[in-house]
């Protein structure tokens, strides 16, 4: 529901309020029997309110979804991107639905590599303060990383020593996964400890390396000229040794 929307469904109950204790006080209620009737239209109406903003809630919640769809399903970058477009212009006045849209969003245009766009839909995203803490923790990780790649490497150092406590957090709490990696191995770079990054870059290869994040490994071996040679095949189900 957007907020004109919530300030004029909230009018008219405040005006229809004021309307039914006029109409008590005309038929001449009074004591008792007036506060008990009062005291059940009140109730009333703040049950409607909370039913009309959890029902608009949730269509906004099954567009999304909706929308997801041609990611998880259909694996189509370019219509996810273009759904997600439509609904901002159509939830424009929900600040849960922006901030939700324009994260969707950055998660798409990395997916395409393309990180000036990432960064541009991060930077939109309205009061990311009140993000919660997974989507702030998206927030700041990829904001740092999406400076590094488009060559703002000043900006992104600015990010990682604004929020080292997070993210030094977020290591014990949860799964790194490549990202914070990325993090660490730029960071340590740009202080100077290139051959640290170097080592770090390797053991994420061996970690974090697949297919769909084989760009970025090669944008970071670019970034601090390390030498981006194939890994090593993992043997599977290797031969028992023949016995003589």
């Amino acid at each position: 529901m957007s907020k004109k929307q919530s300030w004029l469904l909230l009018g008219g109950i405040i005006l229809a309020s004021c309307v039914f204790s006029l109409v008590i006080q005309l038929l001449g209620v009074e004591g008792n029997a007036r506060s008990i009737a009062i005291t059940f239209w009140m109730v009333a109406m703040v049950v409607i309110y909370a039913y009309v903003t959890l029902t608009a809630g949730r269509k906004t919640v099954k567009k999304i979804q909706e929308a997801n769809k041609l990611l998880t399903e259909e694996k189509d970058l370019d219509a996810y991107i273009e759904a997600l477009n439509a609904l901002l212009v159509s939830e424009k006045d929900s600040l849960q639905a922006q901030q939700v849209l324009r994260i969707n969003l950055t998660v798409a245009y990395i997916g395409k590599h393309d990180y000036e766009s990432a960064l541009k839909a991060l930077r939109e995203i309205p009061d990311p303060k009140r993000l919660n803490r997974a989507n702030s923790a998206f927030y700041w990780v990829n904001l740092a990383l999406c400076n590094f790649y488009t060559g703002n490497d000043e900006e992104g150092m600015r990010i990682v020593d604004l929020q080292k406590k997070a993210f030094a957090e977020m290591r014990k709490v949860a799964q790194p996964g490549p990202a914070l990696a990325f993090l660490e191995i730029l960071e340590m770079y740009n202080r100077g400890f290139a051959e640290d990054a170097a080592a770090l870059f390797e053991t994420a290869r061996a970690t974090w390396e697949q297919e769909d994040n084989k760009a970025e490994f090669a944008l970071i071996a670019e970034k601090i000229g390390a030498e981006l040679l194939p890994l090593p095949e993992k043997l599977e189900n290797e031969p028992d040794e023949e016995e003589e």
